[in-house]
């Protein structure tokens, strides 16, 4: 049979992808698609479907006969023969409503089936040998068919980035790519000159890209795949239920091979490997605290529960990823792999897309400003040279000086220095950066959502205050409440000894025996550092958390709280609690025994037990009961006042009742004690055994309180019975023990601080609202004096007013509701009318909330007070006139808002109407939701958000926000991989010294901007003479380099060590529209008052120094074009002045300087002129460029000594297709009396080489010079020997202009050779001997 059902099952495995869980987790994608939800575009197909608004998990509502029934069906649609060719399982669509779950159960088992295929699928189940029941599990062979069809049980892998890619992304960010634009635009100026320095400079532009690239991709390498976190979740075996052969047996297999349907065994400290409904309990609990971040346990029950429960609150289901913490138990896999509740947060944590981060947005800004300015400039001018006559080449490598002037070089070195500085600061402080974007960005928030449990509180349960002899007293494991005082425990009080007692003897939890073995290990406890781990407790230090460092205890968060506290206050001081090596509870709890217990259960809210004290033979047993403080409290006759026992008037209940109801209202989970002794009379000790108790309801035969309305079994008309009597005693009230996940110390001043710093502190938490609200208050998140809107309309119904909303008249009365005083008066008259028209104004506690609300109940009191049950028209005007005040909670400046209050369809209207209150507090809420929330605040409110969390369930909005905060103690490895942070002390307080840092890394990112900016004009404004001038290149493009990433580079990284000003966490966060990392002002300032500046004193020292160096400024204008000036020897028109040889000795000169003085003077080396007392240069030029070669290449390996490798035979002339000068225009220039110059002054530089002189032409070391030289460099410079156009046919002679320097030299060419036309063909004259210097 079962080939049978392998081979007939494979070939329809698309059925049941179809019908087994795509029908149940299809949600109408149309429905999702609204803007307003996070999810839209997310995720596609499958996917789309899982990442739903909420967790529509039917299987807890099916009794367990339905759901093996159904797992049956959709198991033998797939493997059944005879329903071979059947339909699909039918789906359920769903009204979408998280925060309630699913809203309609699953379809019967056989839905859409024939009446024969029916039949046969009720026969296989009735089968022995059916292809599924919980009692034989699933058979290897079916399993193996399930994970063809459906796969394994494991988390779908979202696509990877390959990690090439990633290292390409990191070197083609925007301001990467406008480097690698400007190294382009170098290699193309080199390309077309052969400048060496473009060349340099492009390769250095790259060079710094690829560096910052392989900065940043190492830095983001460090963080690991976020869905292997989630797979490792899976990474053990668990015990499964199958059937071999007809046999039965429980068998290890790997967690990825479970299968829906498989029966599996869970015990204490398993991690729940799927999702699970329970079949069978042992006291079973499980922590959700992976998923809801929440640290309290759930015991898991077996009774199904309503269709439309939040999963949250499933207590018949464990989820895949939490942890049992106690018990053990059996159950049925539910859901596998992608379809559990696990599932799908990885899923939307994978499908949600990261936010750009504000600096990067201003990063983009701040390119886009410098790129269309550097655009503008360079084209603009490219187009004023054209105009001006200037050679293209020439123009087109201005252009592209002027675009790398433009260009920030170092400023993508500089953020990326400056952010991974303030990164490692920010360490020092706890804070561990994983994205250094995302140090600026919180600097920029503008709202924190923030968790609750680890994040604001301790994450330890801790016991905080006691009440007893009907007081309320503090403990001092918790800060004192400066507000409130209230006194401390006295450990010299009869009664708190009474209570201690009590609580050793009626808890369960322990401390670890190793740890108290490697306490008393120490032989000085207060000085040996290796029992630190095992100090119970040790005082704080300013602002730090009080540390209940102590030993590990086995039991729930309660109970170890409380055995914390009991071991703490058995010694008579601290001192000696931290040199404790023995364990004081189970000391006391000795040789006891618990001959009858009842353990705490959700229905009860209990716990019992029943200890024999063998040492005590008076009372030999004695009950213990401690649960729900009200609960045991209505269980007690008696009470314990300053160590006697007196009867329990009714001012000593109030007076309790009312400590109980302060502690409540504080956040407190208050937890009452109460005890019995028991006469060895009454419950005499049997020889060698037990007194035989009954704990059950069901003859419960020994004192707990009972009485009609607390249990099942005891009525009204047993109550007297002989046989109940006993049960009926009540017991002995001792006191409340009130328990608190306690605030972190800093924590209330670090909300404040954040809100003076004008920054949103939101809570979002899974917690219950109550409970959320009163740790909100006490966090300063909502203000201690400030109305809550829930809390105005629970006053206003308590006074009598209609419940909050839009009014209705003709409303039946319960139904009636009012949104302004008005209608409340209206819907109030209204109300009482009807009832007194029917008598009905009479109190009535046996109605249900739903049948009679609060406010109706206390209308009618109140109108019964005065009128009777039918008052008249008149005493009902009298009431409501006389009412307090109507209270609009709309005005309110707090809100606590429940999951089960927003969805994806919550109206856009509502939304602002929950995010317009100062002070917000999120209760109960689901990972959809807390991403729901963030997107919320990003969209409506334009806020930069930060989302703190610590558990799975958080991952979401982690990776939503702005910048996700994780937990680094307590948090899990999924939310920690999900955040761009993670406080490495769990302590909100860091996070404000985040925004500090944030806010100061931006101040100094635009002080460095603003330095580095500044630059620019300085830079510009060289190459702007350079084109419109003419005047040398003061600044070339290597030098501007030498700048951005040299001397600017530093000082413009030390800004980040700027301090922080005054006000910088008083001032409101930064208005992203507004406040940009560059604006208007700052440009303006750095290019227009500072660059300007430095531009007049850059051109003024230029000046100088070109002065100082013999060439005057006046005569500098001009000499910067054709590629000229450096390269081509420079003749002037000289007055008076003298010549000078390399020594100074000096040859007088008089009048205007010809070329025969020049002659006479270097006939004696005397080649420089000094202008002395008198000398004065009239105008300088050089020699117009007209000749260019019609040869493309040498002839043979080009030596300048040479002629035949520069002009071969039939005349054909190679200048390297570049124009060069020829003896004509030469001459041309000494006809019009210039003549060749050389200051003085510039041979006394410390930089002259005398060898500049005087240099052998075959050396191979001169640029040019020696054998098989480049063309380009030979001819780009002034050459060893010269080109002469005597002879040359004017056949040669182009009809393109020769290069000259003006109109003027252009004249003086045309003088000599009659026309200022550039030449192809010339002769070469070499240098005089090939061994000979040339001068």
């Amino acid at each position: 049979r079962s080939v049978a059902l392998e081979s007939g099952c494979v070939w329809r495995r698309h059925l049941l992808v179809k019908c087994v869980f795509s029908c149940e987790l299809a949600r109408s994608s149309a429905s999702m698609a609204d803007e307003s939800d996070p999810t839209k575009g997310q995720a596609e197909g499958k996917d789309a479907n899982q990442a739903a608004d909420s967790y529509n998990h039917r299987d807890h509502c099916q009794t367990m006969a339905d759901l093996e029934a159904t797992i049956h069906d959709e198991i033998a649609r797939l493997c059944l023969p005879a329903l071979e060719g059947c339909p699909p399982r039918p789906g359920v669509q769903d009204d979408r409503n998280p925060g309630k779950g699913a809203t309609a159960a699953p379809p019967a088992p056989g839905a859409g089936l024939s009446a024969s295929q029916k039949a046969a699928l009720e026969a296989d189940r009735a089968s022995a040998s059916s292809v599924y029941s919980s009692a034989r599990g699933i058979s290897a062979n079916v399993r193996k068919t399930l994970q063809e069809a459906l796969g394994f049980n494991k988390l779908t892998p979202a696509k990877q980035t390959p990690e090439w890619l990633k290292f390409l992304l990191h070197l083609s960010g925007f301001f990467s790519l406008l480097l690698w634009f400007g190294a382009a635009l170098c290699f193309v100026g080199f390309a077309l000159r052969g400048d060496q320095d473009n060349l340099y400079l492009g390769i250095v532009l790259a060079s710094v890209v690829l560096i910052t690239g392989i900065f940043s991709y190492a830095q983001d390498a460090k963080a690991g795949n976020l869905m292997d976190q989630f797979a490792s979740l899976m990474e053990n075996d668990v015990t499964v239920r199958t059937t071999e052969n007809g046999a039965t047996k429980w068998v290890d297999i790997a967690a990825t091979d479970l299968v829906r349907g498989d029966i599996i065994k869970l015990s204490s400290g398993d991690v729940v490997p799927a999702d699970i409904r329970i079949l069978d309990s042992n006291n079973l609990g499980v922590s959700n605290a992976p998923l809801t971040g929440e640290p309290d346990d759930i015991e898991m029950k077996t009774k199904e529960m309503a269709v439309d429960t939040s999963p949250q609150d499933f207590n018949n289901t464990c989820f895949f990823g939490t942890n049992v913490t106690k018990g053990s138990g059996v159950g049925i896999v539910s859901r596998i792999g992608d379809h559990t509740f696990m599932g799908m947060v990885a899923l939307l944590t994978m499908n949600t897309k990261a936010e750009e981060t504000p600096i990067s947005k201003e990063i983009k800004h701040f390119i886009m400003i410098v790129s269309a300015v550097a655009m503008v400039l360079g084209v603009g001018f490219f187009i004023v040279g054209v105009f001006l006559g200037t050679d293209i080449i020439t123009n087109l490598v201005f252009a592209i000086g002027i675009i790398v002037a433009n260009v920030p070089e170092g400023l993508l070195a500089t953020v990326t220095v400056c952010l991974s500085l303030t990164a490692k600061s920010m360490a020092t402080q706890m804070v561990l950066v994983k994205n250094m974007e995302g140090v600026e960005t919180l600097g920029s928030t503008t709202c924190i959502c923030s968790d609750k449990t680890g994040t604001l509180t301790q994450n330890m349960m801790t016991f905080a205050n006691l009440v007893y002899d009907a007081e309320v007293f503090e403990t001092d494991l918790v800060h004192a409440d400066t507000t409130h005082p209230l006194p401390h425990c006295d450990r010299s009080s009869p009664t708190f000894k009474l209570f201690l007692d009590c609580i050793k003897l009626n808890t369960t939890a322990r401390f670890a025996e190793e740890d108290v073995a490697a306490a008393g290990a120490c032989e000085d406890p207060l000085i040996d550092t290796r029992n630190q781990k095992y100090l119970l407790f040790t005082a704080p230090k300013a602002g730090e958390v009080p540390k209940l460092v102590g030993w590990k205890v086995k039991g729930d968060a309660s109970e170890s709280a409380m055995v914390r506290f009991a071991q703490y206050m058995s010694f008579p001081n601290r001192e000696q609690a931290m040199i404790a090596a023995e364990d004081m509870v189970v000391s006391r709890r000795g040789a006891t025994s618990v001959p009858a217990n009842i353990a705490f259960s959700s229905a009860l809210k209990y716990h019992m037990m029943l200890r024999r004290d063998p040492t005590n033979n008076d009372h030999p047993y004695t009950v213990y009961l401690k649960g729900a403080a009200e609960r045991v409290l209505d269980r007690c006759d008696k009470i314990v006042m300053q160590g006697e026992t007196v009867p329990m008037t009714p001012a000593l209940r109030a007076q309790v009742n009312d400590r109980l109801t302060s502690m409540m209202a504080k956040g407190r989970r208050c937890l009452g004690f109460s005890y019995l002794p028991l006469s060895a009379q009454d419950y005499p000790v049997p020889e060698g055994g037990e007194y035989p108790f009954v704990a059950d309801d069901n003859g419960r035969n020994f004192p707990m309180g009972d009485k009609v309305g607390n249990c099942e079994t005891l009525t009204a008309e047993n109550a007297g019975d002989e046989n109940q009597q006993a049960r009926q005693q009540g017991l002995i009230f001792v006191g409340i023990a009130c328990l608190i996940d306690p605030p972190r110390p800093a924590v209330p001043k670090a909300v404040v601080n954040c809100q003076q710093a004008g920054i949103r502190v939101v809570m979002v938490t899974g917690d219950h609202p109550l409970t959320a609200r009163a740790i909100a208050k006490l966090v300063n998140i909502v203000g201690k004096d400030s109305e809550v809107f829930d809390e105005v309309i629970d006053k206003n119904c308590a006074a009598g007013w209609p419940a909050f909303g839009s009014y209705t008249a003709g409303a039946a009365p319960a139904a009636l509701r009012a949104d302004n005083a008005a209608d409340a008066k209206t819907a109030l008259t209204a109300a009482l009318t009807t009832l007194a028209a029917e008598n009905g104004c009479v109190p009535d506690i046996s109605l249900s909330e739903k049948e009679r609300p609060k406010w109706l109940a206390a209308a009618i009191k109140k109108a019964n007070q005065i009128g009777g049950a039918s008052p008249s028209a008149e005493a009902i005007q009298q009431l409501v006139g006389a009412m307090p005040a109507w209270r609009d909670p709309t005005l309110a400046p707090a809100i606590v808002v429940a999951g089960h209050q927003i969805s994806a369809d919550t109206t856009e209207e509502k939304w602002r109407f929950i995010l317009a209150h100062d002070e917000i507090v999120f209760a109960r809420t689901s990972p959809i939701q807390k991403l729901l929330i963030v997107s919320k605040f990003q969209k409506l409110e334009k806020e930069i958000v930060a989302v703190t969390g610590d558990g799975v369930n958080d991952a979401p909005a982690l990776k939503k926000a702005d910048i996700g905060v994780a937990m680094g103690i307590v948090g899990t490895k999924v939310a920690r991989e999900a955040a761009d942070m993670i406080l490495l002390d769990d302590n909100f307080a860091s996070i404000v010294r985040g925004v500090e840092e944030g806010r100061l890394i931006f101040d100094n990112l635009k002080k460095s901007i603003a330095y580095t900016l500044s630059s620019n004009i300085p830079e510009i404004a060289p190459f702007l003479c350079f084109i419109t001038v003419r005047t040398p290149l003061p600044l070339s493009t290597v030098l501007i380099l030498c700048i951005d990433l040299g001397t600017d580079m530093v000082p413009a990284i030390s800004m980040a060590w700027e301090r922080a000003e005054a006000d910088i966490m008083r001032r409101p966060p930064r208005d992203s529209g507004v406040d940009r990392l560059v604006t208007r002002k700052l440009v303006v300032f750095a290019y227009l008052q500072i660059g300007v500046i430095q531009a007049s004193a850059g051109f003024f020292t230029w000046m100088v120094v070109m002065n100082d160096y013999g060439y005057a400024p006046g005569v500098l204008p001009g000499l910067g074009g054709f590629d000229n000036w450096g390269k081509q020897i420079l003749y002037c028109k000289l007055e008076d002045g003298v010549f000078r040889d390399l020594d100074g000795n000096a040859s007088m000169l008089s009048g205007h300087v010809t070329w025969a003085d020049f002659k006479t003077a270097s006939s004696t080396a005397k080649f420089f002129w000094d202008p002395s007392d008198s000398g004065e240069i009239i105008d300088c030029q050089f020699a117009s460029k007209n000749l260019k070669g019609d040869a493309s290449d040498s002839f043979g390996s080009l030596v300048m000594t040479d002629a035949s490798t520069i002009v071969n035979g039939a005349g054909s002339t190679y200048t390297a297709d570049l124009k060069v000068p020829t003896k004509q225009s030469i001459q041309a220039l000494y006809n019009a009396g210039y003549v060749p110059f050389m200051p003085w002054r510039a041979r006394i530089s410390p930089f002259w080489d005398s060898a500049w002189l005087l240099n052998p032409v075959t050396d191979e070391d001169i640029p040019g010079f020696g054998t098989d030289v480049d063309g380009t460099l030979a001819f780009s410079t002034q050459t060893a020997g010269y080109f002469d156009l005597d002879g040359i046919s004017t056949a040669y002679r182009t009809t393109d202009a020769a290069d000259g320097e003006s109109v003027a030299n252009d004249a003086l060419l045309e003088s000599t050779t009659f026309t200022d036309y550039e030449w192809a063909r010339a002769n070469y004259r070499v240098p005089d001997g090939s061994n000979s210097g040339v001068n």
